[in-house]
């Protein structure tokens, strides 16, 4: 009887564990498909602006006083 109790026990530890690390790679292969999302957004937007297709500024814009936006 206190054999059982001892591998009930045991057994309920490990479903524990096992439960622990189910939600640990299923977090791990969300943040990874996050981040291989964003990884392809950039490589996509960088072939962008080396071919051309994407302009980006290279230089500041003019700066508008406050009393200009009031105007408008």
């Amino acid at each position: 009887n206190t054999k059982d109790e001892k591998e009930i026990s045991t057994i309920k530890k490990e479903i524990s564990i096992a439960t622990q690390s189910k939600v640990g790679n299923l977090l791990n292969a969300i943040l990874c498909v996050f981040f291989m999302i964003a990884t392809l957004l950039v490589i996509i937007s960088c072939i962008g602006i080396c071919l051309g297709k994407i302009k980006i500024p290279l230089k500041e814009t003019k700066y508008i006083k406050i009393d200009e936006f009031q105007k408008i």
